[in-house]
């Protein structure tokens, strides 16, 4: 097969791939010298292995020009840090900072762990990934909420169990009022949630009083 077209002009065959004396014995069969221009990571090709050349493979060139390769480091290796303690917003940051991304967050009570502090991640601390690998973190909700169960609250003034129920976060809202026989004004005629129901810190009861 004749490589040499119009002249000295000769047709860059593809580098991208092969390994350096490979890459030298190609070119030097069609008058080309070889000239590593730099090294790069890339999870796309190995180690040691050519990852992009310039020219392009099939262009035609003169007899005598050098093709700037580039050398593949292969994907960087990266230790993960401990994220362990952190404030997710912060283990964002630290993440970005060493290639990596933060991927799924999902949450869970922890009596021990401040909310929005990491409490576990995978992959973890200190395993070794590859450049724009994705960190999952388990992000604490805090204590989880007392949970009462909703008392009977008919009859009773509703002030009281205002002044009663703050006590454990649990607010009453008045939502109306209505005439009610035999009931002295002021005092709680219907309830929603009703009696019985679990409630949990900063839930709210809706109640209807008397006039």
């Amino acid at each position: 097969m004749n490589l040499v077209m119009r002249g000295e002009e000769v047709t860059v065959p593809d580098l991208v791939g092969k390994d350096v004396i490979s890459a030298l014995d190609m070119l030097s069969k069609r008058g080309l010298n070889l000239k590593i221009v730099g090294r790069e990571y890339t999870d796309q090709f190995p180690k040691d292995v050519i990852s992009s050349q310039e020219p392009e493979a099939q262009r035609a060139v003169r007899k005598g020009r050098d093709v700037r390769i580039m050398i593949s480091l292969g994907s960087r290796q990266i230790t993960v840090p401990n994220l362990i303690g952190e404030s997710y917003r912060r283990a964002e940051i630290v993440l970005r900072q060493n290639s990596l991304a933060l991927g799924r967050i999902s949450r869970v009570y922890d009596r021990q762990i401040e909310k929005d502090l990491v409490v576990a991640q995978s992959p973890a601390p200190r395993r070794v990934s590859s450049g724009g690998t994705s960190v999952d973190v388990l992000v604490s909700l805090g204590t989880p909420p007392a949970r009462y169960l909703t008392p009977d609250l008919i009859g009773i003034p509703v002030e009281r169990v205002q002044a009663a129920l703050s006590q454990y976060g649990i607010r009453v809202e008045v939502a109306g009022s209505e005439a009610y026989a035999g009931v002295a004004p002021g005092s709680i005629i219907r309830q929603q949630p009703p009696f019985g129901h679990l409630l949990s810190n900063g839930e709210m009861i809706r109640v209807f009083v008397s006039r």
